[in-house]
């Protein structure tokens, strides 16, 4: 499965160039942690998650 289609990504995945797919604080708490900087273990939600959520709950013409 690739990173986008996945719904939650560990910071460890993430890196700058997934900007759209986890945001700017999702792609640089990534950074942060590939470089060592001491990061909690964390996840994010990714944009996928979000849209389907919409899709699933009828919300996406809203």
């Amino acid at each position: 499965m690739t990173k986008k289609e996945k719904n939650i990504l560990w910071f460890q995945e993430v890196d700058k160039d997934d900007v759209s797919l986890v945001g700017g604080k999702g792609a640089n708490l990534g950074e942060m942690a590939k470089a060592g900087f001491p990061v909690p273990r964390g996840f994010i939600v990714t944009s996928k998650a979000y849209f389907d959520f919409l899709e699933e709950n009828k919300l996406k013409s809203k």
